[in-house]
């Protein structure tokens, strides 16, 4: 005899997960590009400040409503936290940085 599992959720994942990593992922990416621009010419500019402060915000939004998927709990939550995870981790690297910006 197979045992079936009964789920009596509708969604699968909250649209507020998905969003979280989307824009945890963009702010990844953006980390990256700017570090290896930053490494190759030797002194970004100020629209790489611009694009830096943009990617932080964009990883603060990713970790509230990462935090905002965790609590309503309509659905699974798996993508929650890895979207809180990695904009948790984006958001400390882009604040080192930061802090290396104002101690040099």
């Amino acid at each position: 005899m197979s045992r079936r599992k009964y789920s009596f959720l509708k969604n699968d994942d909250s649209r507020n997960s998905k969003r979280s990593i989307a824009l945890s992922a963009v702010s990844a990416i953006i980390f990256i590009i700017l570090i290896l621009v930053s490494i190759m010419a030797g002194v970004s500019g100020p629209a790489s400040g611009a694009f830096g402060l943009m990617a932080l915000i964009f990883s603060v939004i990713a970790f509230a409503l990462g935090v905002k998927a965790l609590t309503n709990h309509e659905g699974k939550q798996n993508l929650a936290v890895i979207g809180t995870m990695m904009s948790g981790v984006v958001m400390i690297l882009w604040g080192g940085i930061f802090i290396l910006g104002i101690h040099s």
